[in-house]
């Protein structure tokens, strides 16, 4: 559900669209060729990158905790590299960083990238790589999903829905989906109710969208709340009822989702389901302008 204003949900939709197409292997390949010729010129400074790296991975999700465990880097040698003060590094950790806030917040494409670009560099300058797996992040992710990790189901079933790392295929994303979702994982019941909302890999069912949207929102997903604000806002799968609708925007901005503080601060300004007020109105739209919401910030100017 994209809501009241159709609002976008990366920093830089052109960015994302660019990898998703490109597909990350390429993309990786690209971005660490640019590294290793303009902020790693020496083995020594690509060494003290990827021991920095591998500190910072080891500190992350499953996915970047495995990577580091097959490595072929000893502990003991990128174990406290993040303390190190490196100025020469300055520009390659500025240029990861810009890549990170580009995507962000799609985890489920910066990890596996980032480990690649990693990945490459260390092949380059031969560092570590004896225990490397052969497999790709997504069918590591995958393999876990299989063995009922609902982490991973959800992070298979974004591939799928996405085409990124496998082809793209709604129907089995609506099936990890659901396996994560009926085990209570939010994001995933979130990620079913947008399926079942829209008809995407299975029949549309606006009602069937509430309930899982519901189940998500109740557990305090952010995305969720907004959503089933939406649905209440124009009536879909429930009866029309702005004040309701009020009520989950208020839930989901309060927990810094940026969509719903700028439908707070139209309603409040068009007193729309609640009392007109420009005071909260400015508030709403200064939270959401804080987050990069450009039509917040159109609404400040």
């Amino acid at each position: 559900m994209f809501g009241i204003f159709n609002k976008k949900k990366v920093n830089d939709p052109v960015f994302l669209k660019r990898i998703t197409e490109d597909g990350i292997s390429y993309a990786a390949e690209r971005f660490s060729s640019i590294l290793m010729r303009d902020s790693l010129p020496t083995g020594s400074l690509a060494h003290e990158f990827v021991m920095q790296e591998l500190d910072g991975a080891r500190q992350g999700d499953k996915l970047s905790v495995k990577f580091v465990e097959n490595s072929g880097v000893p502990e003991s040698r990128y174990k406290g590299s993040l303390k190190h003060d490196t100025p020469e590094l300055d520009k390659a950790q500025e240029f990861m960083q810009m890549i990170t806030s580009k995507l962000y917040p799609r985890m489920d494409i910066i990890v596996p990238l980032r480990i690649e670009i990693v990945k490459n560099i260390m092949e380059a300058y031969g560092i570590g790589q004896s225990g490397f797996s052969k497999k790709t992040p997504f069918e590591q992710f995958k393999e876990a999903a299989e063995r009922g990790d609902v982490t991973a189901q959800v992070t298979v079933g974004l591939a799928y829905r996405e085409g990124i790392g496998a082809s793209q295929d709604y129907y089995k994303a609506f099936e990890w989906f659901k396996k994560a979702a009926e085990q209570g994982e939010a994001e995933a019941q979130s990620h079913l109710g947008h399926l079942y909302e829209n008809g995407y890999g299975v029949e549309k069912n606006e009602n069937k969208a509430v309930e899982w949207y519901l189940k998500s929102a109740n557990q305090g997903y952010a995305n969720a709340q907004y959503n089933i604000g939406v649905m209440y806002y124009f009536g879909a799968g429930v009866p029309k009822n702005i004040t309701e609708a009020v009520k989950w925007f208020l839930k989901a901005a309060n927990k810094g989702n940026s969509d719903a503080q700028y439908n707070l601060g139209t309603l409040y300004k068009q007193g729309n389901g609640v009392a007109q007020n420009s005071k909260e109105s400015l508030k709403w739209f200064k939270k959401a302008a804080e987050q990069g919401d450009v039509d917040a910030q159109a609404e400040l100017m």
